[in-house]
């Protein structure tokens, strides 16, 4: 099912980048290696807290199951966070690219919160605000985390601290009582805004 044996993870190495006094920026090295899970975090522009909304949190998922169809990788594992969010995906093709995937997914998300919060002139909205672009942004720039998993155990714990983060953050009490995440699907409990691709560790 998946390249195995090379050691416990690749991490793809991260610098941060200082612009005119701006917050630091990640910048991501890519590898598309076939057969390798991608645990993908992003964060929103200056962790401005999107995410505490279903209706934002219903679209973001919306978005990554019909781009995990199209661009033909599963979905292990997901929770957005108020301003953040975790993937594990699997692409299933040999030749993939995770920056185009992370783009299907992003600017639509985007595209679409960014129009709601300007209709509502929403009090978040200077804080999203980009002087050197001269324009509103929803995510932090620079792709966030990526890193390449290989290893059955770390894969396993992976998708468990992706599923912990509620808790850890204290927005619930068990990882399954958070409504948006998919560890009520692991539970047997529920699919979940929507059902993941289980992983067969």
């Amino acid at each position: 099912m998946m390249a195995l044996g090379r050691g416990d993870v690749s991490c793809t190495p991260v610098r941060r980048t200082r612009r005119h006094g701006s917050i630091p920026e990640l910048r991501r090295r890519v590898f598309n290696t076939p057969g390798e899970a991608h645990g993908l975090t992003f964060s929103t522009y200056r962790r401005t807290k999107v995410f505490t909304e279903p209706r934002f949190c219903g679209l973001f998922l919306d978005v990554l199951d019909r781009e995990r169809k199209n661009l033909k990788f599963e979905v292990w594992a997901y929770v957005p966070m108020p301003d953040h969010a975790h993937v594990l995906i699997w692409p299933t093709e040999r030749d993939y690219d995770v920056s185009e995937i992370l783009r299907a997914v992003k600017q639509p998300v985007s595209a679409r919160i960014l129009s709601l919060l300007r209709f509502e002139s929403d009090p978040r909205l200077p804080r999203l605000w980009n002087e050197a672009s001269q324009k509103h942004r929803l995510w932090q720039a620079g792709g966030g985390y990526d890193r390449n998993l290989v290893s059955r155990g770390l894969l396993a714990k992976t998708i468990d601290t992706i599923h912990d983060n509620p808790v850890v953050a204290g927005i619930s009490k068990l990882p399954w009582d958070y409504e948006w995440s998919s560890a009520g699907f692991y539970q047997g409990l529920s699919d979940g805004p929507f059902k993941v691709d289980r992983y067969k560790g």
